[in-house]
């Protein structure tokens, strides 16, 4: 389980976030490192920008959202780079969230999570909150926010963090020129309805 504190600092244990940018955007654990992939295949490369010149008995701790990430950077890191002290969170943060809401069921209402913000889940959802947490900044205004979303222009689906105000104003895009291409492919399938079918347009 990941620790409380900052974590890293000189002596003590390395905490990775091996989850995407967009991930780890809007929630992360307590003093972990994110490692700001925009893919999983970025991985191995910015582990051994992060370690390199790292003792190979120093701690490592890592986790992603169910696990399996974990597993393959674990093996990554003691077979190709040599480190001997990984460990990872079995069952990710999906586990802890869950272990820590059953510990409430149980009396435990002061059960402080150490996770923070939202956790990105790759169904309809596309996040859980866990706490109130806003740690992802809105990728059109700025502003703070929990929220993680797809454009809803089908040309882009461009997957962004954006707070409720901005996503409402731009009918769920991620820009003006997105919302104008959505908004005129909604209108010309309208129209091209006819006895119950759809006839699709080319648009530019």
């Amino acid at each position: 389980e990941p620790t409380r504190g900052e974590g890293g600092g000189e002596d003590g244990p390395i905490i990775l976030d091996c989850r995407n940018e967009y991930e780890t955007g809007v929630g992360r654990f307590v003093g972990a490192e994110p490692l700001n992939t925009d893919t999983f295949r970025d991985t191995w490369g910015k582990l051994r920008e992060r370690l390199e010149g790292v003792p190979k008995d120093r701690e490592i701790m890592t986790y992603c959202t169910g696990g399996i990430r974990c597993v393959k950077v674990g093996a990554y890191l003691e077979q190709e780079m040599g480190f001997k002290n990984v460990s990872r969170l079995a069952g990710g943060i999906i586990a802890y969230d869950r272990a820590v809401q059953e510990e409430r069921e149980r009396g435990k209402e002061g059960m402080e999570s150490l996770f923070h913000g939202t956790n990105f889940v790759f169904d309809g959802r596309l996040g859980r909150k866990i706490t109130d947490h806003k740690l992802g900044v809105c990728l059109t205004c700025g502003t703070k926010t929990n929220l993680v979303t797809n454009c809803l222009n089908t040309g882009c689906h461009r997957r962004m963090v954006q707070c409720e105000g901005c996503g409402r104003d731009l009918d769920g895009c991620c820009s003006e020129g997105c919302r104008a291409r959505f908004v005129n492919s909604k209108m010309m399938t309208r129209r091209g309805q006819t006895g119950g079918g759809v006839v699709e347009f080319e648009l530019e």
